[in-house]
């Protein structure tokens, strides 16, 4: 018997902020306008973990990556494929990982999924309204 097991972890930040200025003086007048900002910071982290792998004797765990191999200064032979641990001479360059769980994960997991991502928005804005026809 197969058993499974499904983990999500998900958080969520947003601000926005939106200022409008109206430019129109009296109901006379046969243009209006209307100018402002916006600014908008999201960001959102997500963990997922599928616990499914029942042979676990014979794997290993994972977790994500705490590197990558370099060859003279460079993540990229000269033909364009990657260096890869085999290469000769090739040097594990550390770095810490941008995700929400950097630990290896249970022994059971057999893929996952932990992302961090957003973005930023900033704008200016501006519409303008002119009246052809006089108000009747």
């Amino acid at each position: 018997m197969l058993l499974a097991e499904f983990y999500l972890a998900r958080y969520r930040e947003e601000y926005a902020h939106d200022a409008r200025i109206p430019l129109e003086h009296a109901d006379d007048w046969r243009l209006r306008a209307l100018g402002g900002l916006f600014y908008e910071d999201y960001k959102i982290d997500e963990q997922v973990d599928w616990n499914y792998k029942t042979a676990t004797a014979y794997f290993g765990q994972i977790g994500p990556p705490t590197g990558f191999w370099e060859l003279n200064g460079s993540p990229l032979l000269p033909d364009g494929h990657p260096v890869r641990f085999s290469t000769p001479g090739a040097v594990l360059v550390p770095l810490t990982p941008s995700v929400n769980n950097p630990n290896l994960r249970n022994v059971n997991d057999g893929f996952f999924d932990d992302v961090k991502r957003g973005y930023t928005q900033k704008a200016a804005f501006t519409s303008a309204d002119f009246d052809i026809i006089r108000r009747l």
